[in-house]
């Protein structure tokens, strides 16, 4: 398991028990960086979240600005 101690010892906190094989794949999927944004969000909290460049703004997916081009206009 790829998971800090830290994160396994909360998990067998949470479950009472080690977890199974499974359960200990789903954790660390959904527990990662990729996933959880755990050490970007913040950073990514420093961006706009709305304004003329942003097309769709973050929520359950990724985000769309649109970024100018050479002339400076947006596309």
């Amino acid at each position: 398991m790829s998971l800090p101690d830290s994160d396994y010892d909360r998990i067998r906190t949470e479950l009472g028990r080690d977890p199974t094989p499974e359960e200990a794949e789903l954790f660390e999927n959904l527990w990662s960086e990729h996933c959880a944004y755990r050490s970007s969000r913040p950073l990514l909290g420093a961006f706009d979240s709305e304004g003329e460049q942003v097309v769709v703004g973050p929520g359950d997916d990724a985000a769309v600005v649109a970024v100018p081009g050479a002339d400076g206009a947006n596309g």
